[in-house]
């Protein structure tokens, strides 16, 4: 009894070391909860519907009507295609390529509080009036079809981050950021979105990076 009791903490033990080294995700937002690895991801609905898609795995998002995701062709941070999975239809509604722009974050929300799916990405480019490859905040709109709402050069400071957060509970998102301010001290930035582009709306000092 004693060497099956030894044998059955050993196999619960090894697997959930793999589960906390695996690559896994969960993602649970608008009643949608997605299980996300490096290649691929299975999502189920509340209505008990489930899918799944493969890909190399970059990130991931959803809205609860469809889910946004990036991969890519090589090994690394940066993916070369971002996709549109349409949850009602079970199938993949958009594939954009742009391997020149290497996105690598996704995340959704509204901005404006017009009920339109706000689509951040985070790329790594260049743009003409920056000519160095960076960290930028793409901003589209998706009703079905995808727009260019706002195609940021760059924020305040050299970004490290960034994702789509409702700060002050007013039921529309804002943009929060994770940047590089003097000296190499962390600072926290929330932007508001005001019809033509984000402006700061504060910023906290959070120390040193490593």
């Amino acid at each position: 009894m004693k060497k099956i009791l030894s044998i059955v903490i050993i196999v619960i033990a090894l697997i959930l070391l793999y589960l906390y080294a695996a690559p896994f995700k969960y993602l649970d937002k608008d009643n949608v909860t997605v299980f996300m690895w490096d290649h691929g991801f299975w999502a189920k609905c509340m209505d008990g519907a489930e899918y799944v898609s493969d890909g190399l795995m970059k990130d991931i998002t959803t809205d609860g009507d469809y889910i946004y995701y990036i991969t890519g062709g090589r090994k690394g941070k940066y993916g070369d295609t971002l996709h549109i999975f349409d949850l009602d239809n079970r199938a993949e509604l958009k594939e954009i390529h742009m391997p020149d722009r290497m996105p690598w974050k996704i995340d959704s929300g509204d901005v404006d509080g017009d009920g339109k799916t706000d689509i951040l990405v985070l790329m790594y480019k260049k743009t003409l009036f920056d000519p160095v490859l960076d960290n930028r905040p793409f901003v589209y709109t998706f009703d079905g079809h995808l727009y260019a709402k706002w195609l940021g050069s760059r924020l305040s400071h050299p970004m490290r981050g960034a994702y789509f957060w409702d700060v002050d509970g007013n039921g529309v998102d804002e943009l929060v950021s994770l940047e590089y301010g003097r000296d190499g001290k962390r600072i926290s930035g929330v932007y508001e979105w005001d019809s033509f582009g984000f402006v700061l709306k504060n910023v906290k000092e959070m120390g040193y990076f490593k």
